[in-house]
């Protein structure tokens, strides 16, 4: 699809919209007022917004413990999230899911606790898409350490010999918690690992929110039509430790590089040389988050904690 103005200011609110929402929890974990352990996705939010503003609603989407802009740009309620943070009856999973929920009206498929899970359970959900036969497809995500998972190349294996309509998406953000990716991973790249089971491979920079998106629709078109699925490498970078209890270990002169590379500060100012978004325009959509902000901490505050008695339902075995 060809982006329009109206699609590129898409884009840039929901870019802000995702960073104000992780700032906001994160000042709000600080604050004790969450159950959730964040695991800070700031820095990288061009590929959630990138990969996923543009996807069917009925489109499959599994996103990493990193998630938040993925979910956003699929069309959560931040409300609804933020309650499920804070532990509240209004939350997507009642207050008993924390970040591992799943948002049934926009096809989000819950987080899991083990490392790797996603990647079995997408399996399942392209068998699921294909099988409808109407072009829906399932978006995976996953971080550079997870493909050392044996769950990883079994599930690349089998999903490109049956063809089904998948997008294995890493975002590698160079570590896998502490540890550089040279030192816990062979391949020079991860999309390295698409030619050995016949699908598409592409690494490329995933500061570039329109690049993610184009390469992101590309891939998913080769799906719809019956293609199989596509590997897709995006290179980006975390501000913040690999999550809001751990010790930051890499060194500061790094974090500082990277956070030169703003993406979002680089895209707005692409779009304000453009004369796509002007001064009063990034005022308005900065005054319009804070608003929305605003308005989901109310909610995440009015909303009642669950009853002792719901921690048995919506179980089964």
């Amino acid at each position: 699809m060809t982006l329009t103005k109206e699609d590129l200011l898409l884009f840039y609110a929901r870019l802000v919209l995702a960073r104000a929402f992780e700032e906001k929890v994160l000042e709000l974990f600080a604050a004790g007022k969450l159950q959730e352990n964040p695991h800070s996705g700031v820095g990288m939010e061009t590929i959630g917004i990138g990969a996923c503003t543009f996807l069917r609603p009925d489109d499959y989407m599994i996103p990493t413990h990193r998630g938040y802009s993925k979910q956003i740009g699929k069309g959560v309620s931040i409300k609804k999230m933020l309650a499920e943070f804070s532990g509240k009856k209004d939350g997507y999973g009642k207050g008993k899911d924390s970040h591992h929920f799943t948002a049934k009206e926009v096809n989000v498929i819950g987080k899991w606790g083990l490392l790797g899970a996603q990647f079995s359970i997408g399996v399942g959900l392209g068998i699921s898409a294909q099988a409808k036969g109407d072009g829906q497809i399932c978006a995976i995500f996953f971080g550079d350490g997870a493909s050392n998972r044996g769950t990883f190349h079994e599930a690349l294996n089998l999903s490109s010999l049956w063809k089904l309509p998948i997008l294995w998406i890493c975002e590698n953000n160079r570590y896998s918690s502490t540890t550089l990716m040279e030192n816990h991973t062979a391949a020079e790249n991860i999309a390295d690992y698409a030619k050995g089971y016949r699908m598409p491979g592409t690494t490329l920079d995933g500061n570039d929110v329109v690049a993610v998106h184009e390469t992101v629709q590309k891939a998913a078109e080769i799906a719809r039509r019956g293609g199989g699925p596509s590997l897709v490498e995006f290179m980006t970078y975390r501000f913040r430790s690999h999550n809001e209890r751990q010790k930051e270990m890499r060194p500061q002169s790094e974090i500082d590089e990277w956070i030169k590379k703003d993406p979002i500060v680089s895209f707005r100012q692409k779009l304000m040389e453009k004369g796509i978004l002007k001064k009063e325009d990034v005022e308005k959509i900065a005054k319009d988050v804070q608003k929305e902000i605003e308005e989901a901490v109310k909610f995440a505050e009015q909303s009642p904690r669950p009853e002792p008695r719901v921690a048995f339902e919506d179980l089964f075995a």
